[in-house]
């Protein structure tokens, strides 16, 4: 996992992930969060008031990841980091779900499908 989150986020860098500005405006970076799931998890509103892991690499981007995963239909999800890995934390058990890197949506939709776990891209406002 660790290689596809490292090759995803490289091809967010290298990539033009910027949206064209309006006049006056500055570049908006535009991503998505990759969000796994247990196999019973069929769509980011079966999230709402669940527990979702997320990597010490994200925290600073805490609060839009919570603002889209609610926005997404998940209202009242707590995304929390912990001593080890969000993926680690959501095979165990622990969590209902992961947040496993901050890509552009090309990159998003490149990441590879890990059997018995559900994929989501939950696209975060701009900054």
């Amino acid at each position: 996992m660790a290689v596809a989150t490292a090759l995803a986020e490289r091809m967010t860098a290298i990539a033009s992930a910027t949206v064209p500005p309006q006049a006056g405006e500055k570049p908006k970076a535009r991503l998505v969060a990759v969000v796994m799931a247990g196999p019973n998890v069929k769509s980011i509103s079966e999230l709402r008031g669940k527990v979702v892991a997320i990597d010490d690499r994200n925290v600073a981007s805490n609060g839009r990841i919570t603002a889209a995963i609610a926005a997404a239909g998940a209202p009242e999800v707590l995304v929390l980091e912990g001593q080890s890995t969000a993926i680690s934390r959501l095979i165990s058990g622990e969590v209902a779900a992961a947040v496993v890197a901050l890509v552009s949506p090309e990159a998003a939709e490149a990441f590879p499908k890990i059997a018995g776990l559900t994929l989501f891209q939950v696209p975060l406002a701009a900054q």
